[in-house]
């Protein structure tokens, strides 16, 4: 069970809202299980790794001819262009991709435990009178009105 960085702790606020620790090591851990079993994560990592590659392939050549500017050789065009160019603009993608459906996950994981939280912006709505997030819009179930547990 590896501890969560600071750097985890400021991207997914929800992990300050469990109880301990370990219990947000181990809803992460499922996440991260989840998403690798997906087969819609894999899927998506080689559709955006396709179309970056397709996007270098096609821009690349005619924008090195129209300034006349050396690609800087077949290993230069292999390496970088084709190889890691592709692969940091789809990891930027993807986590951002990522990052928002990990939070909803986490959200979904405080209601589950109590904890009275809007799913889609992670509001805390405790205090409303009405099944209504004042920060969202988005409907709520009524029931998590009558949560009042509070934040560890």
């Amino acid at each position: 069970m590896k501890r969560p960085s600071a750097w985890s702790y400021r991207v997914y606020p929800e992990l300050n809202r469990f109880s301990s620790e370990a219990e947000a090591v181990a809803v992460l851990d499922t996440w991260k299980d989840r998403l690798l079993k997906t087969p819609i994560f894999w899927a998506g990592l080689v559709l955006t790794l396709g179309t970056i590659w397709l996007v270098i392939a096609a821009i690349l050549p005619t924008l090195s001819a129209y300034f006349n500017v050396s690609l800087g050789g077949w290993f230069m065009w292999i390496v970088v262009y084709n190889i890691v160019v592709p692969w940091a603009v789809a990891v930027l993608v993807l986590t951002r991709f990522w990052r928002r459906r990990c939070r909803r996950f986490l959200r979904e994981q405080l209601v589950a435990q109590g904890i009275a939280v809007c799913v889609a912006c992670g509001y805390d709505v405790r205090a409303q009178t009405t099944p209504r997030c004042p920060e969202c819009g988005s409907d709520f179930d009524a029931s998590m009105i009558e949560m009042a547990k509070p934040w560890p």
